[in-house]
């Protein structure tokens, strides 16, 4: 999408015209809850998760908070879920 809006062909285009520069990761360790904070104040829909070493672990999603906010037997108030959709689904600043 990036590429896109700059008017720039994908045929041909280095990663580096799309990616984003600002990256934030977690690592294995971290609380659910910061995770999710971070995801929401940043409006980030996936962050990686880095371990130890600087190798990528994995990943998480809002899906994935989703799912585990199920799991853990904590239903969320719709409040709750609108105001994390919506602070990472925002138009950024």
């Amino acid at each position: 999408m990036a590429a896109y809006l700059r008017g720039i062909l994908l045929t041909g285009a280095a990663v580096s015209t799309a990616m984003t520069k600002s990256v934030f990761s977690c690592s294995p360790e971290d609380d659910v809850h910061d995770t999710e904070k971070l995801m929401r104040e940043k409006q980030l829909r996936r962050i990686p998760i880095v371990d130890a070493h600087g190798q990528v672990a994995g990943i998480i999603s809002i899906a994935d908070i989703a799912r585990w906010t199920q799991q853990e037997a904590r239903a969320p108030t719709d409040a709750e879920l609108t105001r994390v959709m919506a602070s990472v689904c925002a138009r950024r600043r």
